[in-house]
Parts: C-alpha cells; sequence; structure tokens
C-alpha cells in the first residue's frame, strides 16, 4: 500500500510541476464561406490548366443534375479557372441544415464538353473549399 502510495504522489508531483504555460491559438475572427470549383485540363497535379468560360451548375441531387432541373446556382469560370461560390449563394435562406451536404457539378465547355463531379461533404461554416475538376475532351 505504501509502495502505491509513493507511484501516486510521485505521478501527482510530475503532472502537477508539467509548464502549461505557451502560445495558445484563438479564435479572432471567422473566414468567410467559399466553395471553389476549380475547371482544370490535366488531372495531374503538375500540369494543372485552368480553363475559363466553363459554365459551372450545382445540383442537389444526382437525379437533378441528370433531369438538368432545378439547378441550385449556377457561375462561368474567371480566367483563374474558378467559379467561387459564396455562402451567400449557397446558403440564401440562412438556414445551414439546408445548405450542408453534397452537391453534383456539372461543368459544360462551348455547349458540348462536359464534365461530372460530387462534392465532398460541405458544412457551409467556415473557410474556403476548393475542388478541381478536370474537363473532358
Amino acid at each position: 500500500m505504501k509502495k502505491i502510495f509513493l507511484i501516486l504522489s510521485f505521478i501527482l508531483i510530475i503532472l502537477s510541476s508539467c509548464d502549461r504555460s505557451g502560445v495558445f491559438e484563438e479564435f479572432v475572427s471567422a473566414t468567410p464561406y467559399e466553395f471553389h470549383v476549380i475547371a482544370v485540363s490535366d488531372a495531374a497535379d503538375v500540369h494543372l490548366k485552368p480553363i475559363s468560360g466553363v459554365t459551372v451548375q450545382l445540383f442537389r441531387t444526382e437525379a437533378q443534375r441528370t433531369a438538368g432541373t432545378p439547378i441550385y446556382a449556377s457561375m462561368v469560370t474567371g480566367s483563374d479557372g474558378a467559379a467561387v461560390f459564396t455562402e451567400s449563394i449557397l446558403n440564401p435562406n440562412k438556414n445551414i441544415d439546408e445548405a450542408k451536404g453534397f452537391y453534383y457539378l456539372k461543368l459544360t465547355k462551348d455547349g458540348y464538353k462536359t464534365s461530372y463531379a460530387t462534392s465532398r461533404y460541405l458544412l457551409i461554416n467556415d473557410g474556403h473549399t476548393h475542388q478541381w475538376v478536370q474537363m473532358l475532351p
């Protein structure tokens, strides 16, 4: 019993003497939410070539994407190949439960080149999410 008491005392002394000072990250401000869809010509990381003028359409279900309606949001990529969907576009009703989840993407260029993708599960809460989609020839 004395041995157990000595071991526990030793552990408590060690734990209480640990220096807990230091720099801790503190949440200062929220980063506005954005979903960046970037259209590229090559899937290899070293050859990413952005494509401008691609129409990016977002749908809430795969069936809606197949039918082509209703489109949840749509945007055309800029010179950097990105279409940036902000929180106000993805969450217009200010109801996070309606906005979070998967998005089904349809990318079209020149009316005939089409690529499909599914987003990761988006929480629509803080920060920027990027998704690169290869446009098939």
